[in-house]
């Protein structure tokens, strides 16, 4: 039972870690993709106020 489990597991973990993975990479680019509209629109404020 225990074996089993353990192989269930040693099977899982890798897939999981790259879901955690995908998702910590998909977080970062959606974060970055965020702040550089935001970015951009405080430019083209800047840009439109000179």
């Amino acid at each position: 039972m225990i074996q089993s489990a353990y192989s269930l597991l040693l099977t899982i973990t890798p897939s999981l870690k790259g879901f955690f993975i995908g998702l910590l990479s998909g977080a970062v680019v959606l974060g970055l993709t965020f702040a550089a509209l935001i970015a951009i629109s405080q430019i083209d404020k800047v840009q439109r106020s000179l």
